[in-house]
């Protein structure tokens, strides 16, 4: 309820002469949505909307508020994980929602340019279609964990989504790409420590930890098994931007080509050439 500067965000109201007076007949509706502001007296509605001033005056929208979560200690507009599913050609229309401190897709597939084959190869594996598409149009912490394919999404009386009434996703926990083996006795290590920690048989290289049923209080605990193991510092913040065994393994690499010292042949050298 106070003024924002211009770039920090805000949640939208509207007010001035032309406000409607309420919702018609919906006396509960209107005491929801129109409000009094409490310094000015003036009387507002609540759009739901979230915006910001631009240095032009101008107001961007940034999204709904309440379609806004957080995860792993990511904000996430769950409409822009929405718009690069439609954008998939297979998509016909697609919902996200927040399940269990996950993200959950579902979709409505485009029947017209979706043989009955492949509409059975999406179902049945997200991380070889949908998944593999988003990683291509969004960061890791934005990719749902899960992909739900229902023949409708369910509406309201009015027409509009029922989020409320999407099913259930299932609580299997699921690699998030098709299982790739270690390759090497670091990314074996590294996939020992997140199969103990996610509770999971197998943990491959391209295998999401989050999609693995992994949380931010077991990010920090992955992190702290690897500091005990390899006497390395990962930080958390890498860890959700790149939460995969192979992400790890890389990083690895670089810091132990960092912490290399040149044997006396190659300091002396050096020395000589300066």
């Amino acid at each position: 309820m106070k003024p924002t500067p211009t770039w920090v965000e805000g949640e939208l109201y509207i007010g001035g002469i032309g406000l409607a007076k309420g919702y018609w007949q919906d006396e509960a509706k209107t005491n929801n949505s129109f409000i009094t502001h409490p310094l000015t007296q003036e009387r507002l509605y609540k759009t739901g909307d979230l915006g910001r001033y631009l240095p032009s005056g101008d107001i961007e929208f940034l999204g709904r508020e309440d379609f806004q979560v957080k995860i792993n200690g990511f904000r996430i507009e769950l409409g822009e994980i929405e718009a690069a599913l439609k954008q998939h050609s297979a998509v016909f229309e697609a919902v996200v929602s927040s399940h269990n401190n996950q993200l959950v897709a579902y979709v409505v597939l485009e029947k017209e340019q979706v043989s009955s084959s492949q509409i059975v190869r999406i179902d049945q594996s997200i991380s070889t279609q949908i998944h593999e598409y988003l990683k291509q149009k969004l960061p890791n912490y934005m990719l749902p964990a899960e992909c739900v394919i229902l023949d409708t999404l369910p509406l309201t009386a009015n027409g509009k989504i029922d989020r409320k009434a999407l099913p259930e996703p299932s609580t299997t926990k699921s690699p998030s790409s098709a299982y790739i083996a270690h390759r090497t006795p670091d990314e074996e290590k590294l996939a020992q420590i997140r199969r103990e920690l996610v509770e999971a048989t197998q943990v491959g290289i391209d295998d999401n930890f989050f999609t693995l049923g992994g949380d931010s209080l077991g990010a920090t605990r992955v992190i702290s098994r690897i500091r005990e193991t390899f006497q390395v510092e990962f930080p958390l913040q890498n860890f959700f931007e790149a939460p995969t065994v192979k992400n790890f393994a890389e990083y690895l690499e670089i810091a132990h080509q960092a912490l290399q010292i040149p044997d006396n042949s190659e300091l002396d050298e050096e020395v000589g050439e300066i």
